[in-house]
């Protein structure tokens, strides 16, 4: 199974969070020290806009956008997983909006009215693991991996 279809498996199985909800972009202050915290704690560099949100689904209005790409790291993926959680202080971890397959995830977490959900993808540069077999058994080193993430932060 592909790992675009993995996650997209993982994403439809979201429950919805606020279908049809009108949401607003956090302070620009705070997604920038959001993007800064994240950034900091697994060391891919993020990029942040105002634009329709893509976290969760069913969301209307604007959010902030953080996202980067970046291959070298050198932690574990459920490592990564554990500092970005550690990162935001003062928020609180919403378990039941999670969705997770390999190496891929999607979680969200609430600070008063504020949300802030974020997908992080991690996959083998072409040629590091063999295509026949599944990308749980890839021993390629985090170093030779390809990390995604994108997160939305919204008030509602």
């Amino acid at each position: 199974m592909s790992k675009a279809l993995v996650l997209l498996i993982c994403l439809a199985s979201i429950p919805a969070f606020a279908a049809d909800a009108e949401v607003k972009p956090i302070a620009q202050d705070e997604c920038a020290a959001l993007a800064k915290a994240v950034s900091a704690a697994i060391g891919l560099p993020l990029k942040t806009k105002v634009a329709a949100p893509k976290l969760p689904d069913g969301l209307h209005g604007s959010a902030c956008l953080l996202s980067g790409k970046a291959r070298g790291l050198t932690i574990g993926f459920v490592a990564a997983q554990d500092k970005i959680e550690n990162s935001l202080a003062g928020w609180k971890h919403l378990p039941e909006q999670d969705a997770d397959g390999p190496y891929s995830t999607v979680k969200g977490f609430a600070k008063d009215a504020e949300r802030f959900f974020y997908s992080l993808e991690s996959e083998p540069v072409r040629g590091a693991c063999s295509d026949n077999k599944p990308i749980g058994d890839c021993k390629a080193p985090p170093r030779q991996w390809i990390w995604t993430l994108e997160a939305s932060a919204f008030v509602q």
